[in-house]
């Protein structure tokens, strides 16, 4: 637009802006050809066309002063110029064919179109008839490139926002089907699972889980403070403070507890024997845990298989010892 403006100036006669006008155009043909390399993938090769558009320039600066025709004085640089816009123009139609609906073959064909009347510029700007209708097609010609990069650069914008959305339904899908395989694969497991949140509700609970329990995984997930319903004694008999619950261990200090032996206590009453464990869960970047997993087994029967065999030691050692004592 600075070009354009400058452009004016000289065709209402002020002839020394027309340095300003070839510099501005040079410019704009070396950014271009940048532009083009850019789309094609080949070097740019910026010291050979930077000088042979400078190399134009000096030219046209040293023969500015003297009788020769304006052909002369201009076609280096406006041949060199004109060459770039063509094959820029080559460029955005070998996108065009791999990006059909963007807009890029129009674009080629208007800076084709510029690239050939910069062509013929030095040998028809000294007609009389001809001045107002270049500099008027020139005009029009970069209005309309113009328009068609911004609607280009939204059509680009539009289908970004297109691909990313495609991106992260698909990322969403994939997130979908290995949360649902792993719920699958828990849901399956002979082994209860319980998922507790900082906050204390209950984010996932397995079958297994909730038989051991002795409640459903209805009523237990999405439950808050549920856990409060139920007393961890150790081997000893001794009830467990809260704190050293595997729960409430492992998401008070970071780290896993080793698995260990309970007697666990339902709210009914009842009780059984579970071998559990509980690691802390870390989100991403996070160092303190948002929740802790607990995987537990019912060791009932063996605890009853100990205690049966523990029995038969104490019956067959006091036989033992009462057939010494008889035989002494």
């Amino acid at each position: 637009s600075v070009r354009m403006g400058a452009q004016l100036g000289v065709t209402l006669g002020h002839t020394s802006l027309w340095l300003a006008i070839e510099l501005l155009f040079a410019l704009v043909a070396l950014g271009i050809w940048l532009g083009a390399c850019e789309l094609e993938g080949r070097p740019h090769r910026l010291p050979v066309v930077a000088g042979l558009l400078a190399s134009a320039l000096a030219w046209e600066f040293v023969v500015a002063g003297t009788d020769a025709p304006f052909y002369v004085r201009t076609l280096p640089l406006y041949a060199v110029s004109g060459a770039i816009m063509l094959f820029a123009a080559t460029a955005l139609f070998h996108l065009a064919n791999r990006h059909p609906a963007i807009g890029y073959r129009l674009l080629g064909i208007l800076l084709g179109a510029l690239g050939l009347h910069y062509l013929d510029y030095p040998f028809l700007r000294m007609l009389p008839a001809f001045a107002p209708f270049g500099f008027g097609l020139a005009s029009v010609l970069m209005l309309m490139l113009g328009i068609g990069m911004l609607i280009i650069t939204q059509r680009l914008q539009a289908a970004d926002l297109a691909n990313a959305a495609q991106r992260l339904r698909e990322e969403l899908a994939g997130r979908r089907e290995i949360e649902n395989r792993h719920r699958a694969m828990i849901h399956e497991l002979d082994e209860g699972i319980v998922v507790v949140a900082r906050d204390g509700r209950v984010l996932t609970v397995n079958p297994a889980a909730a038989r051991m329990l002795g409640t459903t995984v209805e009523g237990l997930g999405g439950q808050y403070g549920s856990w409060r319903a139920y007393t961890l004694y150790g081997e000893d008999g001794v009830p467990l403070p809260e704190a050293d619950y595997p729960l409430r261990r492992a998401l008070a200090t970071g780290t896993p507890t080793p698995r260990a032996t309970y007697r666990l206590e339902r709210a009914d009453g009842s009780s059984l024997w579970l071998a559990a464990s509980a690691y802390p869960l870390f989100a991403e970047g996070e160092s303190a845990p948002y929740a802790t997993m607990a995987a537990f087994n019912d060791v009932s029967e063996r605890k009853a298989s100990e205690r049966h065999l523990l029995a038969s030691e104490l019956r067959f050692r006091s036989i033992f010892e009462g057939v010494a004592n008889i035989a002494v």
